[in-house]
């Protein structure tokens, strides 16, 4: 047994924070936009009414990845203080078997699909700098940034985001995974807890879907031509060759 997989769990628990800060305030009411109708208009305004959803899924995440970090210290020390106190409320019990503390392959490739992801987003935030915001909005001085991650695709920050997240989702909830070998998720809490996690990342990705199309709606109305031309080279959302 190992404590080597703490530094990853802890690692992608910040990054998922990270991703889901706001890197600047967001903009007066005046000043963001929201679609005129239909479907895109009533999700966008439907989930800006919820939009805390965000800092919860946050904190569920934050907790599942404490969770796990004090179950591998408990059975990698199961006669300290921390396994006495911690024992009674990790699932039934700890597990038997000691595989879930130690990093295999596909944690590996779940963890790197997660960090190059948010690496990603943030990098996005970094390329945009102060004209980067939650909010859709174009501001006073705002101009159409093509270059870095926007010369791949025209929503990098999203992209970055739904690769991040689902990596992310898979070092939690894959195979050898203290959530899966102990027994938790069969726990209502357990079950609650990782069930809320995973059907907000869902909801969040199908709205970074349709947000992107209403983002498109905002910069073309606001670029006009330049918009076009950027478009023409750089032909697809989300994701290269598919969407």
């Amino acid at each position: 047994m190992s404590l080597v997989k703490i530094p990853f769990i802890l690692a992608a628990s910040y990054g998922y924070h990270r991703c889901m800060s706001p890197p600047n305030k967001a903009p007066p009411k005046q000043e963001q936009y929201f679609p005129k109708t239909g479907f895109a208009r009533l999700w966008e305004v439907g989930m800006r009414s919820v939009l805390s959803i965000g800092n919860i899924l946050d904190a569920a995440q934050c907790l599942l990845a404490a969770i796990e970090c004090i179950a591998i210290c408990s059975a990698m020390y199961p006669n300290s203080t921390l396994a006495q106190i911690s024992a009674p409320y990790l699932a039934s019990s700890h597990p038997t078997t000691s595989t879930f503390t130690k990093p295999n392959a596909s944690f590996i490739i779940a963890f790197l699909f997660a960090i190059s992801g948010y690496a990603f987003r943030v990098y996005s935030f970094h390329v945009l700098g102060k004209m980067f915001t939650f909010e859709l909005t174009t501001q006073r001085d705002h101009r159409l940034v093509t270059v870095g991650p926007y010369s791949i695709v025209r929503h990098p920050s999203y992209t970055g985001g739904m690769v991040g997240f689902f990596g992310h989702a898979a070092t939690v909830l894959g195979s050898q995974t203290w959530i899966r070998e102990s027994g938790f998720l069969g726990t209502p809490f357990g079950a609650v807890l990782a069930g809320f996690w995973v059907f907000g990342m869902c909801a969040l990705f199908s709205f970074t879907v349709v947000r992107a199309a209403s983002e498109d709606e905002m910069m073309r109305a606001a670029f006009k031509e330049d918009w076009e031309e950027w478009a023409a080279r750089v032909p697809y959302r989300l994701f290269p060759g598919v969407y």
